[in-house]
């Protein structure tokens, strides 16, 4: 599967041996651990204590103003709540290279956090008398070469997630970062800050510890220069990409913008701007530790993603709108907070604004993840409604089945896709099978099972099982897909009742169109609009009403499959159109009996009718079952009455006690009406239809008794 990425893809992570799945936990809870327990540690610590925002003076080889320096803890924070699940993702679903530098900036920031509060609290219980902390010394310290080796390391990603990147230049490129790293994590090490308690681990010869500063800035300056060329790396792969891989490139490209201006900003005087720029400057690297991990993540997983794609999602969307509303929110108070004196209520305020604000921003940054997730293709989202547009340009039989398969396999990324339980459909799997198989019965409305239609789907061969995501989606497909299988089968009764159609008599031919037009045609168009209609609905996240337009769809399907059917086959009286007289009354107390429980009171009547012809008891049974629908569907009647007479002019009386035929409207005045009149001068007589003087509808047939013999 191409995602538009390089690189080859890991084993998936259910086919890795049980050993190796520990050795991977293992590093993953190490990596973890190491990260979130001294920054949550230290989190508390400086909440509880109310510790200073700025780190412990001369813990740092740092030129940065103070604005620039107090956001050094909450940058470390970020870098370890960010990074270290990541890192752990990366090892347990994808182990690579790129995982060294991920896990070294979070745990070096993790402890490099943890050491500056720590030193801080020691500095504070000292002023109250209650002496220092044990080994404040080294922890001071370390909080000054923690994050380090991670710092500079972070800058060789680029190159480790872009294959070929760099060309040649590689090998030296590698060289002089690790180089760089080594010599300003040793230097930081091994340094003593003036006037701070004793670093263990510092070399105090006065010499060295005048050079450190030389041997920082060198080495800094070198992290820089390769950041830079990183930098031009990823510009040159952006403009030779896909556009399929353009955004997630781009990702990259911001984060490692906004780590260089970090490191500049870190590494530079105050340049004379004023303190302002210096606020609002200093909260876009701590945004910009959210772009570089998000990015290395979906890149490093590459085709591991596709089985932790909802996962991944859910994970990127809540870490960045956490970062973000924290950012939105500081800045806020700094732009309504001027003096100190309205501080509180600036904060009370920020709050209420960014609460507003929240749930449109994490709509936005969600569709952006998924932009992330899915690059070079379109999230499942999108493919539904794609399929909504689509529907309706589907052909009705097994050839929009089988495209309709097609479109599923190419816009799922599925390895292949059939139907079973099917029959007659006859539409063949798409793809090549793989172990690991989803299978999902395709209902019909209100739940119920479609026959025993089932939707088979699997990962591409020797791939990962589907992602959540996937299958979440196939189940929310599974009422449409049945909706379009039970088009597909209509289609074919369609077909098999035309070639009954070219093989019977003319006057059955009318009938039989009549019924095609007036019945199937637009219970067929109306079905292609409701599916569309339910796709729209259920991209709009309206499942339930979705769910009961498929369910309508498969109610009028069936009724017209059953219908057609009948019409195929015909085996009884009352199918076939024609019946003996003698078997009218027969057949018009089974239809009564059908409709018994649909609500009205209905009373049957039947005189003596052994002189009609069986065409002529055949229509007026047709008529009668016509009326009856038609009354109990419209008149909201709670009397109907058929009265069948022998030899009165009046053949055949339907009445009721309903709203009366003005009050129908073009739903009950149209076809149904129009049906009975043909029928009615197809024997020579005529249809009456008038509204009875105590209220509701009165049908009657008037026949000349000798035409109709």
């Amino acid at each position: 599967m191409s995602r538009g990425r390089t690189g080859s893809a890991a084993m998936p992570y259910e086919l890795v041996p049980a050993r190796r799945r520990l050795l991977r936990w293992t590093l993953a809870l190490l990596i973890l651990g190491g990260s979130l327990l001294p920054a949550a540690t230290a989190l508390t610590l400086s909440l509880m204590f109310q510790l200073p925002e700025l780190p412990p003076e001369g813990s740092k080889l740092l030129v940065g103003t103070d604005e620039i320096r107090s956001r050094f803890d909450d940058i470390a924070l970020v870098i370890a709540f960010s990074y270290a699940p990541v890192a752990a993702v990366l090892v347990l679903r994808a182990p690579r290279l790129v995982v060294l530098p991920l896990a070294l900036d979070a745990v070096g920031s993790g402890f490099a956090y943890f050491g500056d509060q720590y030193a801080l609290l020691s500095a504070k219980l000292s002023a109250l008398g209650e002496g220092p902390l044990p080994f404040d010394g080294f922890f001071l310290h370390l909080g000054g070469w923690a994050f380090l080796p991670g710092a500079i390391l972070i800058h060789a990603i680029p190159l480790l997630l872009l294959p070929g990147a760099g060309g040649r230049a590689r090998a030296p490129f590698f060289s002089l970062l690790v180089a760089a790293a080594f010599a300003i994590t040793f230097a930081g090490a091994t340094r003593q800050a003036p006037d701070a308690p004793r670093n263990p681990l510092a070399i105090t010869d006065p010499g060295y510890q005048a050079a450190l500063p030389t041997v920082f800035g060198a080495a800094a300056a070198i992290g820089i220069l390769l950041a830079v060329c990183s930098l031009a790396v990823i510009l040159h792969r952006l403009r030779r990409a896909p556009v399929g891989s353009r955004y997630l490139l781009g990702w990259l490209l911001v984060g490692q913008l906004l780590i260089l201006m970090l490191d500049l900003m870190l590494t530079a005087p105050s340049l004379g701007l004023p303190s302002t720029f210096w606020v609002f400057a200093s909260i876009l690297p701590v945004i910009g530790q959210l772009f570089f991990p998000m990015a290395a993540l979906v890149m490093g997983l590459q085709q591991s993603l596709r089985s932790v794609d909802l996962a991944v999602s859910r994970l990127l969307t809540t870490t960045i709108v956490a970062v973000v509303t924290v950012s939105a929110y500081l800045v806020v108070v700094e732009l309504l907070g001027g003096a100190r004196s309205i501080n509180v209520v600036a904060g009370f305020t920020a709050a209420a604004i960014i609460a507003a604000l929240v749930y449109p921003l994490r709509m936005v940054i969600r569709r952006q993840v998924d932009r992330l997730v899915y690059a070079g293709h379109p999230s499942p989202e999108h493919f539904v409604a794609t399929l909504g547009r689509q529907v309706n340009d589907f052909a009705t039989g097994t050839e929009g089945v089988q495209s309709l398969l097609s479109a599923l396999r190419t816009s799922l990324e599925l390895g292949s896709v059939r139907l079973e339980g099917v029959g007659e459909l006859g539409v063949a799997p798409v793809g090549t099978p793989s172990g690991h198989e989803l299978r999902i019965a395709l209902p019909s409305g209100g739940g119920r099972a479609a026959s025993d239609a089932v939707i088979v789907a699997s990962g591409e061969v020797s791939g990962p099982p589907l992602g959540a995501r996937t299958r979440g989606l196939l189940d929310d497909l599974a009422p449409i897909l049945g909706a379009v299988v039970r088009l597909a089968q209509a289609s074919i009764s369609l077909d098999a009742t035309r070639a009954q159609l070219v093989a019977s008599l003319h006057g059955e031919r009318r009938t039989l169109r009549r019924e095609l037009h007036d019945g199937l045609g637009p219970a067929l168009s109306g079905a292609g609009f409701a599916v569309a209609g339910a796709v729209n609905q259920l991209t709009r996240g309206e499942r339930e009403t979705a769910r009961e337009t498929i369910a309508a769809v498969d109610a009028l399907l069936t009724e017209r499959i059953e219908a057609l059917s009948l019409f195929a086959k015909p085996t009884t009286p009352e199918q076939t159109g024609t019946m003996a007289a003698e078997e009218l009354g027969a057949a018009l107390e089974r239809l009564v009996a059908s409709f018994r429980a649909a609500g009205p009171e209905l009373e049957l009547t039947v005189g003596e009718v052994c002189g009609l012809s069986a065409q002529a008891a055949g229509s007026l049974y047709r008529i009668a079952s016509e009326a009856l629908l038609n009354a109990i569907r419209h008149a909201d009647a709670s009397r109907i009455d058929i009265d069948v007479f022998g030899d009165a002019p009046e053949v055949l009386v339907i009445s009721d006690d309903g709203r009366g035929i003005g009050a129908l409207g073009e739903t009950g005045r149209g076809v149904g009406l129009a049906s009975m009149n043909e029928w009615a001068r197809q024997l020579g007589g005529h249809l009456l239809v008038e509204t009875r003087a105590t209220g509701g509808t009165r049908i009657a047939v008037q026949l000349d008794r000798e035409a109709s013999r």
